[in-house]
């Protein structure tokens, strides 16, 4: 897990059973597109993510379809595990980096 990652996944759980699209999350995480969209790729390769197209006619609504990416019964349920895992690996490595070295 990569914290841009652990931040779509927080942002997606906030509102968990509401549709969400790339740009908004992008905006909430300021997570860049190279970055997000591979990860929402890869929830959904998880499971723990559904996208649906807009049903959408560009020409009334003068812009293009958006895809809305949905939270997952196993989403909702590993995405906090998996963020609670991560935090708690970061933070033993960043209290492990800066502690000092004592002689043996």
């Amino acid at each position: 897990m990569s914290m841009a990652k652990m931040k779509v996944l927080e942002e997606l759980l906030r509102s968990p059973d509401e549709p969400r699209y790339g740009y908004e999350l992008m905006r909430a995480t300021r997570v860049k597109s190279g970055s997000l969209y591979p990860i929402l790729d890869q929830l959904q390769a998880s499971r723990w993510l559904v996208a649906k197209w807009e049903d959408l006619d560009e020409q009334a609504a003068g812009r293009p379809p958006r895809r809305w990416y949905r939270l997952t019964d196993t989403g909702k349920t590993a995405a906090p595990a998996a963020i609670h895992s991560y935090r708690k690996r970061r933070d033993g490595n960043i209290m492990g980096s800066w502690l000092p070295r004592t002689a043996t």
